[in-house]
Protein backbone atom coordinates (compact mmCIF):
# COMPACT_ATOMS: atom_id res chain seq x y z
CA UNK A 1 0.00 0.00 0.00
CA UNK A 2 1.20 3.44 -1.18
CA UNK A 3 1.12 5.61 1.78
CA UNK A 4 1.87 9.12 0.50
CA UNK A 5 -1.76 9.55 -1.27
CA UNK A 6 -3.15 7.92 2.01
CA UNK A 7 -1.73 10.59 3.80
CA UNK A 8 -2.76 13.75 0.84
CA UNK A 9 -6.54 12.74 0.56
CA UNK A 10 -6.70 12.46 4.88
CA UNK A 11 -5.17 15.80 4.91
CA UNK A 12 -7.39 16.87 1.75
CA UNK A 13 -10.71 15.66 4.01
CA UNK A 14 -9.45 17.63 7.35
CA UNK A 15 -9.47 20.48 5.05
CA UNK A 16 -12.92 20.00 3.14
CA UNK A 17 -14.04 20.01 7.14
CA UNK A 18 -12.32 23.18 8.09
CA UNK A 19 -14.01 24.61 5.50
CA UNK A 20 -17.49 23.46 6.38
CA UNK A 21 -16.13 24.71 9.83
CA UNK A 22 -16.25 28.15 8.63
CA UNK A 23 -19.15 27.96 6.90
CA UNK A 24 -21.16 26.72 9.62
CA UNK A 25 -19.39 29.16 11.94
CA UNK A 26 -20.64 32.01 10.26
CA UNK A 27 -24.32 30.19 9.38
CA UNK A 28 -24.37 30.51 13.65
CA UNK A 29 -24.69 34.33 13.25
CA UNK A 30 -27.39 33.94 11.00
CA UNK A 31 -30.31 31.43 12.34
CA UNK A 32 -32.91 31.82 10.10
CA UNK A 33 -30.69 30.84 6.76
CA UNK A 34 -28.88 27.79 9.04
CA UNK A 35 -31.43 25.60 7.15
CA UNK A 36 -29.44 26.76 3.67
CA UNK A 37 -26.26 26.14 5.10
CA UNK A 38 -26.84 22.63 6.11
CA UNK A 39 -27.99 21.64 2.92
CA UNK A 40 -24.52 22.79 1.68
CA UNK A 41 -22.28 21.31 4.26
CA UNK A 42 -24.33 17.88 2.83
CA UNK A 43 -23.02 18.85 -0.68
CA UNK A 44 -19.66 19.52 0.20
CA UNK A 45 -19.27 16.46 2.06
CA UNK A 46 -20.58 14.48 -0.91
CA UNK A 47 -18.74 16.23 -3.68
CA UNK A 48 -15.73 15.40 -1.34
CA UNK A 49 -16.01 11.89 -1.72
CA UNK A 50 -16.85 11.80 -4.69
CA UNK A 51 -13.93 14.37 -5.96
CA UNK A 52 -11.93 11.26 -3.50
CA UNK A 53 -13.64 8.69 -6.18
CA UNK A 54 -12.35 10.52 -9.66
CA UNK A 55 -8.75 11.77 -8.66
CA UNK A 56 -8.12 8.00 -7.11
CA UNK A 57 -9.51 6.20 -10.51
CA UNK A 58 -7.85 9.31 -12.25
CA UNK A 59 -4.23 8.77 -10.72
CA UNK A 60 -4.23 5.06 -10.14
CA UNK A 61 -3.67 4.61 -6.78
CA UNK A 62 -4.97 1.66 -4.83
CA UNK A 63 -8.86 3.05 -4.79
CA UNK A 64 -10.42 1.54 -1.15
CA UNK A 65 -7.87 2.73 0.71
CA UNK A 66 -7.58 6.31 -1.00
CA UNK A 67 -11.04 6.83 -0.36
CA UNK A 68 -11.16 5.50 3.47
CA UNK A 69 -7.86 7.73 4.31
CA UNK A 70 -10.06 10.40 2.96
CA UNK A 71 -13.17 9.87 4.48
CA UNK A 72 -11.60 9.00 7.76
CA UNK A 73 -10.34 12.61 7.57
CA UNK A 74 -13.09 14.38 6.45
CA UNK A 75 -15.41 11.97 9.11
CA UNK A 76 -12.47 13.23 12.18
CA UNK A 77 -12.57 16.70 10.96
CA UNK A 78 -16.60 17.06 10.82
CA UNK A 79 -16.45 15.46 14.71
CA UNK A 80 -14.14 17.61 15.55
CA UNK A 81 -15.53 21.05 14.25
CA UNK A 82 -19.17 20.18 15.09
CA UNK A 83 -18.20 19.90 19.14
CA UNK A 84 -16.71 23.21 18.80
CA UNK A 85 -19.64 24.79 17.60
CA UNK A 86 -21.32 22.80 19.76
CA UNK A 87 -19.30 24.33 23.06
CA UNK A 88 -19.46 27.43 21.29
CA UNK A 89 -23.60 27.68 21.12
CA UNK A 90 -23.60 26.84 24.86
CA UNK A 91 -21.12 29.36 25.39
CA UNK A 92 -18.59 27.20 26.64
CA UNK A 93 -20.58 25.77 29.47
CA UNK A 94 -19.67 22.22 30.00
Amino acid sequence: MEWFPCICAFIGGVGVSLVDFALMKKAMGVPEKLSGFLLLRTFISAAAVALLYFIGRWTGVQLLPFMIAGALGLTAGLILTTLILMKKQRGGKE
